[in-house]
């Protein structure tokens, strides 16, 4: 056989035991990658926002309880807050696959903190509406029920013709008064006029632009 063809079989070989150490190599790396500890928690009241060692979970979007979050094993900062509560920082510690539970962690009001129940109601016939209080502190079909949103600040109301598509036909801000009484919710009544959606009880924002 002639030296260059020779050349080339071993310069073949070579490169097919070089992929088999990659490849091998690659399994390895994978399979000794740590993996990480699970922390279920369940907070009072129910939907909160999350930060984990300094950085917004979920984009600071409102989450609802219970839910699993993955952290890295060691210590690890999880931060629990929400509108007009004190704001809980708890420090968990866990081994790689080890699941941590947080139960029923309470938030406490804020002493100068007011409180309010929310009804957001559909008087639009035949149409189903979704609605989004503040990015997830209230979410769903209407009519949409709210407790322990704080009274006498502003909110946003985003008003959804499907979901989970999210593209806005309203967009409101009302300031709740304080209501001491639960069966008595703040209203806002959502109605078709003149082929546009209005919020009786919500004053609108500029609507945004469906692309």
């Amino acid at each position: 056989m002639e030296r260059s063809a020779k050349h080339k079989i071993l310069t073949l070989l070579n490169l097919v035991v070089w992929s088999g150490v990659v490849i091998v190599g690659s399994g390895k790396i994978e399979l000794f990658a740590k993996p990480s500890v699970t922390v279920t928690l369940t907070t009072t009241p129910t939907h909160v926002r999350l930060g984990i060692n300094g950085k917004k979970h979920e984009m600071g979007q409102y989450l609802e309880t219970p839910l699993s979050v993955a952290v890295s094993p060691g210590k690890s900062k999880i931060k629990i807050s929400r509108e007009g509560f004190v704001t809980h920082i708890i420090t968990v510690e866990g081994s790689s696959g080890e699941t941590l539970t947080l139960d029923n962690v309470t938030l406490q009001p804020l002493q100068s903190a007011k409180f309010t129940s929310v009804e957001v109601q559909s008087g639009a016939e035949g149409m189903r509406y979704y609605g989004d209080i503040d990015d997830g502190i209230g979410r769903g079909e209407l009519p949409l029920k709210i407790k322990d949103l704080q009274a006498e600040v502003p909110h946003i109301l985003t008003i959804y013709p499907e979901w989970p598509k999210r593209l806005p036909r309203l967009r409101c801000r009302f300031t709740p008064p304080e209501s001491l009484d639960p069966e008595a919710p703040y209203l806002i009544d959502v109605k078709i006029r003149q082929d546009k959606l209005r919020a009786n009880g919500c004053s609108n924002l500029k609507e945004k632009k469906s692309l």
